[in-house]
């Protein structure tokens, strides 16, 4: 190795960490124009938020609590958090922005939470962490194969949240039906 390649090799070693990874970000999140509860608003919402090319905490966040809920009270990011929070559904740790793109694994822990999937060993030995929340929902078929730090685009997003849906009503359809033996 010459004496050119070493120095390249230290200063690139020395840069390096210094870059970082950044998390990317939205200008412009849909909440803070298409919050509403009203029919006219959350329609606008689903259809904007599926041409989005990346999903921010806040957009996901007003998504989950429709889900939940069926509408969305809160005024802002914070607002949305805490009821998050409150209702256990998201991690008392979580420190993202509201403009941050979100991960799959907050969107797979949250949505667990949500329709109360217990999972597998490892899932309820860490409590449903985002990483194996996002297994269980991998291996339920709700998420493709992905890791948890990924983001979301829109279409995805959105995909992900009419599967979620379908699981709702299939799940609250299997409780009301009593098992019968085959004759």
């Amino acid at each position: 190795m010459t004496r050119t390649h070493a120095c390249g090799l230290i200063a690139l070693t020395l840069i390096a960490p210094l870059t970082g990874c950044t998390t990317a970000k939205v200008a412009e999140p849909l909440t803070l124009t298409l919050a509403g509860n009203d029919t006219d608003s959350q329609m606008a919402f689903w259809h904007d938020l599926n041409a989005r090319p990346i999903v921010c905490n806040d957009e996901a966040f007003h998504a989950l609590l429709l889900l939940a809920d069926g509408q969305d009270d809160s005024a802002d990011f914070t607002a949305r958090t805490a009821t998050l929070m409150q209702k256990n559904l998201l991690e008392k740790t979580f420190r993202g922005q509201a403009d941050d793109a979100v991960t799959r694994g907050t969107v797979a822990h949250i949505a667990a939470n949500i329709l109360s999937i217990k999972g597998g060993l490892m899932m309820r030995l860490t409590r449903g962490t985002p990483r194996y929340a996002l297994r269980e929902m991998v291996f339920l078929n709700i998420f493709p194969p992905s890791s948890e730090q990924q983001t979301l685009t829109g279409d995805q997003f959105v995909s992900i949240i009419g599967r979620l849906q379908d699981y709702q009503q299939l799940s609250a359809i299997m409780d009301k039906q009593p098992l019968t033996a085959a004759k």
